[in-house]
């Protein structure tokens, strides 16, 4: 849970982007992420979601499942 903080901060949601566009070349074709550890959905929303056209969650907690859904089309 991002070690108690409440959001992503910027720079860690534009390296986490520069990072999948750098690896692009090896997941290109891939139209679907799995947010393993979903949390809150912050990850999801910042960064998944911008890079991806569906992103599956994956986290065992429901009450956070059930925020970080929110975040994510049905």
């Amino acid at each position: 849970m991002l070690g108690g903080y409440g959001d992503v901060h910027e720079i860690d949601i534009q390296t986490s982007k520069m990072m999948l566009r750098d690896m692009g070349y090896r997941i290109s074709g891939f139209f679907t992420a799995l947010d393993c550890g979903a949390g809150f959905g912050r990850v999801v929303k910042e960064v998944l979601l911008p890079c991806f056209g569906r992103v599956d969650l994956l986290e065992p907690a429901l009450n956070q499942l059930n925020k970080a859904r929110r975040y994510v089309p049905q």
